[in-house]
């Protein structure tokens, strides 16, 4: 017994020094552990801080300021529903947008009053003077092509058919006080055959309007030239600011002639008889595809004058003209009556803008 008390008497302090000794390892693993654990979770949240101030410092500011649009309105569809859409994803940036007419909206982005100008039409040799001389360089882009068409009711008979001397003899300045279709002295005698001979009644827009200076420009300059008179429309013919007007005006009156834009030409169960006209080379008749062809004569631009010097100032106007010229305002354009530019024209159009951008960005 008592070699047996005397050796578990020697091995009890043996034990007691290994137990000691594995829980001082174990204590002094935990505390490297811990202090690892420590440095990793200081390293991330430094991490983490960093990250942070990277991304505020790279995301970009949000758009605001004002953009003031002047011009034609017949841009007034497409840019009220494209600024809608901008203003829905940058909700501090506004619009100043009044459309009072090409003139107005391009003498404002001349004198440097107005970054974007709508227009009908291109510039004069005037205006591109009057440009350059307020040291502002209008970046011209095409967004779609309009027509004007001239119209009768389809209850006066069939479809008619002018030349431009026919056009002249009807509308020209000559022909103030003819009020019969055949009235005028003018009418070549090939065409005055196929006429009515009872009243004259002619309605359109105002002779300030971009739809009348196109028939003043490309439906009565020629004749005017071989005349040599004035190319400009007859003062005497009823005047309506409102197209929907021309067109009522023009279904209730026999023997009327209404001036019109192809987007107007058709209304819902209210059809008007679309005039050709004769080029020299047969009846062109007004349609989507002659106009877009070049064919049918009486058309115009629906263009946006940029000033390149406001794109540099102006980060939420250079986003802006990005989605007037994307496809996705072609639907907008569409219901406005405008006729698209082909596909070959529209990338001519994006080049313009992408160069006008680098060249704003490489003046700054």
């Amino acid at each position: 017994m008592g070699t047996i008390l005397t050796t578990h008497m020697m091995r009890s302090p043996i034990l007691r020094t290994t137990t000691q000794r594995s829980e001082h390892l174990a204590a002094s693993g935990m505390q490297v552990i811990r202090s690892r654990a420590n440095s990793l979770l200081r390293v991330g949240a430094a991490l983490l801080v960093i990250g942070i101030a990277v991304a505020a410092c790279a995301a970009p500011a949000p758009l605001s300021g004002s953009i003031k649009i002047q011009g034609s309105p017949s841009f007034l569809q497409v840019v009220s529903e494209t600024a809608g859409r901008f203003e829905e994803a940058n909700p501090l940036v506004r619009f100043n947008v009044a459309l009072t007419g090409s003139s107005d909206g391009i003498a404002l982005l001349c004198n440097g009053l107005a970054p974007i100008a709508t227009a009908a039409r291109d510039l004069t040799e005037a205006e591109k003077t009057s440009c350059r001389e307020s040291n502002v360089s209008p970046v011209r882009l095409l967004l779609a092509r309009g027509a004007v068409v001239l119209v009768t009711r389809p209850a006066d008979g069939p479809a008619r058919c002018l030349s431009y001397p026919a056009l002249y003899a009807l509308l020209g300045i000559e022909s103030f006080g003819v009020n019969t279709w055949d009235g005028s002295p003018l009418l070549p005698e090939t065409e005055k055959a196929s006429l009515p001979t009872g009243p004259l009644a002619i309605f359109g827009p105002p002779p300030s309007s971009g739809v009348m200076e196109v028939i003043s420009d490309q439906g009565l300059s020629q004749e005017a030239t071989t005349r040599g008179t004035e190319a400009s429309s007859r003062g005497d013919y009823t005047a309506f600011e409102s197209e929907a007007l021309v067109r009522d005006s023009t279904l209730r009156t026999p023997g009327s002639l209404g001036v019109l834009t192809l987007a107007d030409l058709n209304v819902k169960g209210r059809a008007l008889s679309p005039v050709s006209i004769n080029t020299g080379d047969g009846c062109v008749e007004p349609s989507t595809r002659n106009v877009r062809s070049a064919l049918y004569p009486l058309t115009r631009p629906s263009l946006l004058f940029v000033s390149q010097q406001a794109v540099a100032d102006s980060p939420a106007l250079k986003e802006f003209v990005d989605l007037m010229l994307d496809p996705s305002t072609t639907p907008a354009i569409k219901r406005s009556g405008g006729i698209l530019p082909t596909k070959a024209e529209s990338a001519e159009v994006r080049q313009i803008w992408a160069s006008a951008v680098a060249k704003a960005e490489s003046n700054k």
